[in-house]
């Protein structure tokens, strides 16, 4: 009996554990693994293993470094774990055992791609996916301006729906400008990406990993998160239709924050961010006076989490009705996400190396690129804190801030947006801005829908 794809488990559990059986009992050691295992930075992907069962992970020594069991699905992520070679995954209950070939856990620097790797990903409108350094990939959604490329180009990325596929921003009634305006028929389901669409610019819109269509499992701001996010300016960087071979990063509150971290990285073709209504850091927004802030920081992460489980977002299910199977292989790792709010309950004290690397003002030397950054002094969800970064943009060369007194929101008021607008034109399109009548005359539409008046 020969191992081969078609021995992969299904999802019944009695079918799966009856599937890994045969196709054990029928593999040498020179076929196909028992069941799929992904390398990545300091992790171990596990999926298509038999669900509730428990796994080990043995090192280039033979010692047991990790157990953990399987879920519903068949998958387990073990993380934290030494980069090195020659790791081994079996199971510790089954009869008879289980066991994958020697794996790598990469490091930080073994990580590394070339430039090949992004340059040879070629993307293009309308809905896709991404390809990170572990073999990840990530759902996007693109959108062009009219006219020929090269195109000013923006990305948004975070954990809400940007990949969503685009829908027209009205009910038709402006339909009469799509020709010049395309973003009106085919919004990206992002406010600053939309924004910039009316302003002539290209958007690539990309959630990150454990959420919605996009592979891996979530958790807050992880180191593969940052090295994601790197991986995607350079590949969108890399494409023959972006303007000046150099992206910039656009969103508010948690597309915001992103921008901080994922700049931290230094893409090397990254133009320049424009974070709005952001926090200073996680604990003075979590745990603010080492107090866990028991109402909108832990709803907001309730929230999030909530929707990285499998197809918790809902548009996952008509993308895989719709013969998507990226997404729904994606799915199967989201049960494995971390829960941020438990985390938070844990935490007694700040302990610098474990939680410097979620405050933004002891990395935010690190930002190299033009930053342009509003918040509101009463921001009702993210809160004041962003002050504690203000002077640490040291090696930005251009430093543009605006704060306020106003809410959440008020980053898109008419004031920000014409100086968030300025910023993005003099240093990503990299040209003198010029007032827009189109854009102008569709903003009380625009303003409509942002601001309800």
């Amino acid at each position: 009996m020969r191992c081969s794809a078609t021995m992969r488990p299904v999802r019944s559990f009695l079918a799966t554990c009856l599937a890994i059986s045969l196709a054990l009992a029928a593999c040498g050691d020179d076929e196909k693994p028992p069941f799929d295992v992904r390398s990545s930075v300091e992790q171990l992907h596990v999926t298509h293993a038999p669900p509730a069962t428990e796994l080990a992970v043995f090192d280039h020594t033979g010692a047991q470094v990790a157990v953990g069991t399987t879920d519903e699905l068949g998958s387990l992520i073990f993380r934290k774990l030494p980069p090195g070679e020659g790791y081994v995954i079996k199971t510790t209950t089954a009869t008879p055992a289980l066991a994958t070939r020697a794996l790598d856990v990469l490091s930080l620097e073994s990580s590394a791609k070339p430039q090949s790797f992004y340059s040879g990903q070629k993307l293009t409108k309308g809905y896709q996916y991404i390809t990170t350094r572990d073999g990840t990939t990530l759902s996007a959604y693109i959108t062009f301006p009219a006219g020929p490329p090269p195109y000013p180009t923006v990305i948004s990325y975070s954990g809400y729906e940007p990949s969503k596929p685009g829908a027209p921003v009205d009910d038709g009634t402006l339909a009469g400008l799509c020709d010049g305006l395309p973003v009106i028929c085919d919004a990206p389901n992002d406010p600053s990406a939309l924004i910039s669409g009316l302003f002539q610019y290209a958007t690539v819109n990309v959630n990150i990993r454990g959420t919605g269509c996009s592979g891996g499992a979530f958790d807050f701001f992880e180191t593969m998160q940052l090295l994601d996010g790197y991986d995607v300016v350079e590949t969108v960087a890399a494409q023959d239709w972006v303007m000046n071979g150099k992206v910039g990063m656009v969103g508010l509150s948690y597309p915001g924050i992103t921008q901080l971290f994922v700049a931290s990285t230094q893409p090397p073709h990254l133009a320049a961010i424009a974070p709005l209504s952001v926090i200073g850091a996680a604990n003075t927004t979590m745990l603010p006076g080492g107090i866990l802030n028991d109402g909108f920081a832990t709803a907001w992460i309730t929230n999030v989490i909530s929707k990285a489980k499998p197809y918790g977002q809902g548009w996952e299910q008509g993308q895989v009705d719709k013969g998507d199977t990226v997404c729904a292989e994606n799915q199967l790792l989201h049960g494995q996400y971390i829960d941020n709010v438990e985390q938070a309950r844990q935490v007694r004290y700040y302990v610098p190396a474990e939680h410097d690397r979620y405050n933004i003002a002891t990395f935010a030397y690190k930002i190299t690129v033009p930053v342009f950054l509003s918040a509101a002094w009463q921001d009702e969800q993210t809160g004041p804190f962003f002050f504690t970064m203000l002077d640490k943009f040291v090696n930005s060369p251009a430093v543009r801030m605006n704060t306020y007194n106003g809410v959440h929101i008020d980053a898109y008021q008419p004031q920000v947006l014409e100086e968030w607008y300025t910023f993005l034109e003099l240093f990503v399109a990299q040209r003198v801005p010029v007032d827009r009548p189109v854009s102008r005359g569709i903003a009380p539409q625009l303003y409509d829908q942002v601001f309800g008046v």
